[in-house]
């Protein structure tokens, strides 16, 4: 009885023994590879990318500065598009200066200056916005602030002939015949053949009478009688009767048959009513051909 029960006991413990050992042995043994799988799973936070490896953060942790990935990728702020900006102050300029006169004119003109000046903020070349202002100034009689900004065109485009001769021009509407006539020699500087700038510095060199130069600047593009017809159409304008007369007679001595000045000259004589050919006593006065700068 004794030895059986001894011989339950052992076969006991050897059943124990075999039990403790068999989870010990089902332990991941440490000294094998680390399971790729395993290393594949990304940390919170974190993407897993296509190749299988961690990618960087998409959002930053608070705190943490963003990555430069992401820094590059935020879109970037921008400003005022210039053409859209001079495009939307011209059209102010032309609706302040309709007729009849708007009542908020000062306003629209206000926001044209600041749309022009946001415009030169995003390009300080734009050629409408430069322009634009320019004239804005001209318009309004504004003869300084107008000089400055055709000026401050000019220090970007001074090959621009044709704004040399816009400016002679301005300065011919604010009698200021002088400057006209400065004016015309820089725009004819950069283009001698032009007619257009020439005939302009002809007639502003008569209106600050200088008729001898007017003259012969004049007959640098048209004939004689021609020439001496238009002086006589400025000698009349500013009331130099006498003066027209005789430039008059001189248009005729160099081309007897040169029609505008027989004309003129029998409207001055009174034998001819303007605009009629009825042979009658007139006081009134045509001027002579020709277009004032």
């Amino acid at each position: 009885m004794d030895g059986r029960r001894m011989r339950w006991w052992i076969l006991c413990g050897s059943l124990i023994l075999a039990g403790t050992g068999c989870k010990r042995n089902t332990l991941p043994d440490q000294s094998l590879p680390p399971n790729p799988m395993v290393n594949n799973i990304a940390p919170p936070g974190l993407k897993k990318s296509f190749w299988g490896s961690s990618a960087k953060p998409q959002v930053p942790t608070p705190g943490m500065p963003a990555p430069e990935a992401i820094a590059e990728a935020r879109p970037r702020k921008t400003g005022p598009m210039p053409d859209f900006e001079a495009a939307a102050a011209d059209l102010k300029v032309e609706l302040a200066f309709a007729d009849p006169v708007p009542p908020n004119r000062d306003e629209m003109l206000d926001i044209a200056r600041i749309r022009y000046q946001r415009a030169l903020e995003a390009d300080e070349k734009h050629k409408g916005a430069l322009l634009g202002l320019a004239r804005m100034h001209a318009k309004l009689g504004e003869q300084e602030q107008a000089i400055e900004a055709y000026r401050s065109y000019l220090k970007h485009y001074p090959k621009d002939a044709d704004i040399h001769h816009e400016v002679a021009q301005r300065m011919g509407q604010w009698k200021n015949w002088d400057g006209a006539i400065t004016w015309c020699d820089s725009a004819l500087k950069i283009d001698p053949e032009n007619r257009t700038y020439r005939k302009t510095q002809g007639f502003s060199l008569a209106m600050a009478g200088r008729w001898e130069e007017a003259f012969s600047t004049l007959c640098e593009i048209m004939p004689e009688a021609q020439a001496r017809h238009n002086l006589a159409g400025l000698l009349d304008h500013l009331g130099h009767r006498d003066a027209c007369r005789q430039q008059l007679e001189m248009a005729l001595r160099a081309d007897p048959g040169y029609e505008p000045s027989q004309q003129f000259l029998a409207e001055l004589d009174g034998r001819l009513k303007p605009d009629t050919g009825i042979a009658e006593k007139s006081s009134e006065i045509q001027q002579a051909g020709g277009t004032m700068p």
